[in-house]
Parts: structure tokens; C-alpha cells; sequence
């Protein structure tokens, strides 16, 4: 994970937008590249699903250094 957020680091650097990656679009590469047994734990960071009427919000918008720290957290335990 660590490589993975400086390479990410690193293209933002560039004064390209097409290059950027935003945090959000960031968040979802790292969660697509998880096992599918973390889905549940992880969907709430990434996004609401269609016709969720709960409020995730403070979950949804965590930093993605809080988010990649939180993901190894939970898989020390």
C-alpha cells in the first residue's frame, strides 16, 4: 500500500490533468484491489450504494491516508 499512495503522490505532482487522480477515484482503485471478503467493511468509505438512506458521510469522506491507515489497521487484527 505504501508504494501504491507515493506512486499516487507522485502523478499528482504533475501540473496534468490527465495525469491527476482524486482522492475518490483513489480510494476505489485500492478498494478494488482488495479480496472480495472486505467489501462490506470497506463500502462505506468508498461510496453510498443505490437507495441507502443511512448517514455514512463522515465515513465517506475520510482522507485517503486515514483510509489506507485504517485498512492496515484492520488487517493487523
Amino acid at each position: 500500500m505504501h508504494k501504491l499512495q507515493e506512486r499516487w503522490d507522485h502523478l499528482n505532482k504533475f501540473d496534468n490533468i490527465a495525469f491527476m487522480i482524486s482522492e475518490k477515484q483513489f480510494k476505489r482503485i485500492i478498494a478494488v484491489s482488495l479480496p472480495t471478503s472486505w467489501n462490506t467493511y470497506i463500502q462505506p468509505y468508498i461510496g453510498k450504494r443505490k437507495g441507502d438512506t443511512s448517514n455514512k458521510e463522515a465515513k465517506y469522506n475520510i482522507g485517503i491516508h486515514d483510509f489506507i491507515g485504517m485498512i492496515k489497521e484492520e488487517y493487523k487484527h
